[in-house]
């Protein structure tokens, strides 16, 4: 039988789960920026009445969305693995240092964040942890 500390990492590790899957998709909505970017690049705004914009304009949102995507991926895929980490007890310093960072992820990482310190401040969860150091 699960203890309670048990049942609230793993439902911890869920959550992180679902935020990791949720995060991953949205991070490509940064491939408009992209899109946009190559367009202006290729000349395809030069159509309007004024002056077209400069090209590093034009690099700025190449780049600037080739980084929101990348960022996303990579935050989206360490969230995941936090949870693998929850659901399997291990690395806990690389949980609250994910947690923090989650926290300024409004709302749903930041409600995930701060559930993982206040399960994490329990005795009977550090000693999961310590188990299987």
């Amino acid at each position: 039988m699960k203890s309670r500390a048990e049942e609230q990492l793993g439902h911890l590790a869920i959550g992180y789960y679902v935020l990791g899957g949720l995060m991953i998709p949205g991070s490509l909505i940064f491939l408009v920026h992209v899109g946009l970017g190559t367009v202006m690049l290729a000349g395809g705004m030069e159509g309007g009445s004024g002056p077209p914009p400069p090209e590093a304009l034009d690099w700025v949102f190449v780049v600037l969305g080739l980084f929101g995507v990348l960022m996303g991926l990579t935050m989206g895929s360490l969230v995941i693995y936090a949870g693998r980490c929850l659901a399997k007890q291990r690395r806990l310093v690389f949980i609250y240092i994910l947690a923090g960072l989650l926290c300024a992820s409004f709302p749903l990482g930041t409600i995930l964040g701060v559930l993982t310190f206040i399960a994490l401040s329990n005795n009977d969860a550090k000693e999961l942890f310590r188990r299987q150091a």
